[in-house]
């Protein structure tokens, strides 16, 4: 869990939360010595937040991003359409998926699901228009936010790093 989140002590805040990532990596690389070259970061809903941080600034194979959202700002702009003040201004966490895309080298596989309640399809679709090549979109026809994921996200996300190997 992140700080604040679940059973761990501190409180939340998209700091804490780059830097418990940012140690998970540390721990990852440093402690069981696995190549930076070899790790799939994977953020599914605001862990996308937290995971597109460490694409941008670390090795990696694959950045997978599943259910997540552009910025935590318009997904807050999409929930409360009807306040009539900017949540853009307001929110302190931002975490900006959306504009980190675009310092991600490495391959890309996105994924969606088309009835998602929280977090609308749309950012799915903002997030792979705004993403390097080589990237890959994965629909998921009917799921909602909290469904698990079906065997064909799988299939495809096996194609996907086959099509895309290690670098050597």
């Amino acid at each position: 869990d992140y700080p604040g989140y679940g059973k761990s002590a501190g409180a939340p805040s998209e700091q804490g939360c780059y830097a418990a990532a940012d140690a998970a990596y540390d721990w990852l690389t440093n402690e069981k010595k696995i190549a930076g070259k070899n790790l799939l970061l994977f953020g599914a809903s605001m862990g996308g937040g937290v995971i597109t941080h460490v694409a941008v600034a670390r090795e990696h194979r694959a950045l997978i991003l599943v259910k997540t959202f552009t910025s935590a700002p318009d997904v807050a702009s999409d929930l409360y359409w009807w306040l009539p003040v900017p949540k853009h201004a307001l929110m302190s966490n931002r975490m900006d998926s959306l504009s980190r895309l675009a310092h991600c080298k490495r391959p890309i596989f996105i994924a969606h699901g088309t009835a998602d309640e929280l977090v609308p399809f749309v950012h799915g679709e903002r997030l792979y228009a705004a993403a390097n090549e080589p990237k890959w979109f994965f629909s998921m026809v009917g799921a909602e936010h909290n469904d698990q994921l079906p065997e064909t996200f799988f299939e495809s996300l096996k194609a996907f790093l086959r099509a895309n190997p290690v670098e050597q």
